[in-house]
């Protein structure tokens, strides 16, 4: 799965139906997907197609209602839920990654493509059709069983709760399925040095035919947002000025596997690389530094850095560990409800088999250590392979009768039922 990478390709697909007439970048929303709103009607009606893609709309990154519970949900009900999101900044005036903004401009350039189709039936055919296929990605498919049954499939890894690489379950990474053009792509490096040299090349094919026209391909790279002292956000693309030339690029993460592509337009080199790992990112972005080092003459630290990683990584999670009671203290665990709510997240029902504490989340489920904080509350960390760091949910009161999860500036509360 290459995450997130997927959306420099969303955003080609659009920038492709804007080439050949079928809409504009200023397309609205609203006239292609009537029924969408945001939880502001003033930015509803303002939202334009490339509002979904730059990352400025001022809607806000919010994972979890897409990551957790989300055996049944669709792209219709993962669009549908987005009305309960309220804006936190302007239009245009702060930076702001939405999983589910970009994942509703990919639903947009399908129903402009296939207006006959369901939501994801149309951006599955519109990828596959108008992109896939013209490039020759012929590894590369957006349907998450035919990902799984590749005869060349990487499995996904991460670090459990005692420090020891697994397996992540792969059924956890369904949750993206609903949202796919955010980061719903199986690939391969091959394929995706495909797309790569589609966009060194400024639009054109491998057999020199232009398959997009550069200017339409170029918006995409025109600054929206800032992000940083000369760093930027375009349309589903990453820009980076800091080194003395623009690097344009993009991660991905999802369970057990993380990914980066990136290009140097100026020195038409690039490169792609995917991971099965969910420490992947780390020697990826080092590989990037390194290359760097070389073209640009930077200085050199790529080694070094990469040598210290190697040292202390293990360490460093050895100490994240301390403190932490794995499984959790039976009296504590005992305190929890058996079902609690969310009117955002949904269900979670909480197991104890073979010693363990089990949180369900629907959809996937995991083992948890608990660790007994300063003011008295309990949390407890996820434990299964690929969620460690990832998922931590306290319980504020004795009775456990409230659990709350925390993202960004938001909370989210369960209650028990």
């Amino acid at each position: 799965m290459v995450g997130s990478t997927t959306k420099p390709l969303t955003s080609l697909l659009v920038a492709r139906l804007v080439d050949q007439g079928l809409m504009r970048w200023e397309t609205p929303v609203h006239a292609v997907l009537p029924d969408f709103k945001v939880a502001d009607p003033q930015l509803t009606a303002r939202l334009e197609t490339r509002h979904l893609l730059c990352a400025c709309s001022g809607i806000p990154r919010r994972d979890l209602p897409l990551f957790l519970n989300f055996g049944n949900r669709t792209p219709a009900t993962m669009l549908g839920a987005m009305a309960g999101l309220q804006p936190v900044s302007d239009l245009g005036k702060e930076y702001h990654y939405s999983n589910q903004m970009v994942a509703a401009g990919g639903f947009l350039a399908g129903r402009v493509a296939f207006p006959s189709l369901e939501l994801g039936a149309a951006y599955d055919r519109a990828m596959s059709q108008l992109l896939f296929s013209p490039l020759g990605m012929r590894s590369t498919t957006l349907s998450f069983e035919q990902g799984l049954q590749s005869p060349n499939l990487a499995l996904p890894h991460g670090f459990n709760g005692q420090g020891q690489l697994e397996v992540v379950d792969a059924k956890a990474n369904r949750n993206v399925i609903a949202a796919r053009p955010s980061g719903g792509v199986w690939s391969t490096v091959n394929d995706m040095l495909r797309y790569l040299a589609l966009e060194l090349n400024e639009g054109h094919l491998p057999n020199g035919r232009q398959w997009i026209s550069r200017r339409v391909l170029l918006e995409r790279r025109k600054p929206q947002v800032n992000t940083g002292p000369d760093s930027f956000y375009g349309l589903a693309l990453a820009i980076d000025r800091s080194m003395g030339t623009t690097v344009l690029q993009h991660t991905g993460a999802t369970l057990g596997y993380q990914s980066l592509i990136f290009w140097i337009p100026e020195y038409r080199l690039g490169a792609v690389v995917l991971t099965n790992s969910d420490q992947g990112t780390l020697l990826a972005l080092l590989m990037q530094r390194r290359l760097m080092e070389l073209v640009l003459g930077l200085r050199q630290e790529a080694e070094a850095d990469l040598e210290h990683l190697a040292k202390n990584v293990r360490m460093e999670r050895m100490r994240q560990l301390q403190g932490i009671q794995n499984p959790p203290d039976p009296a504590e665990a005992a305190r929890l409800s058996r079902r609690y709510r969310s009117p955002d997240l949904g269900v979670l029902t909480v197991e104890r088999r073979n010693n363990q504490t089990i949180f369900d989340f629907g959809g996937f489920s995991t083992p948890v250590a608990s660790r007994r904080m300063p003011d008295g509350s309990v949390h407890y960390m996820a434990t299964g392979a690929g969620f460690v760091d990832w998922l931590e949910v306290e319980s504020p009161d004795p009775d456990g009768r409230t659990l709350l999860i925390r993202e960004s500036h938001q909370t989210y509360r369960y209650s028990a039922e």
